[in-house]
């Protein structure tokens, strides 16, 4: 898959690194690890979580809640781009 903008050479497990450094998100302990948000990011309208759906654990047999998913708003996508070296301009998809 083409990258996005030729400026920016980061997969996904450095980009979540990075922005563990950079304190805006963190490793969330538990029965399974996954990244959150810190919440005064989410109050700032910065990032959110999309909740995920229940699913059935198939070593358990008993119906759990999936982890939140991470997410940019465009509000904080183009100070990340230009942090990250991005070159080319922001495309937002809908």
């Amino acid at each position: 898959m083409p990258r996005r903008d030729p400026g920016i050479e980061m997969g996904r497990n450095r980009l979540f690194d990075y922005l563990g450094e950079i304190k805006w998100i963190f490793k969330a302990k538990g029965k399974r690890a996954h990244w959150e948000a810190y919440q005064p990011k989410i109050d700032a309208g910065l990032l959110s979580h999309k909740l995920g759906g229940r699913f059935i654990n198939e070593q358990t047999g008993q119906w759990e809640q999936a982890d939140p998913t991470v997410r940019i708003t465009a509000k904080r996508l183009h100070e990340l781009h230009k942090r990250l070296g991005g070159t080319g301009p922001v495309l937002l998809v809908a």
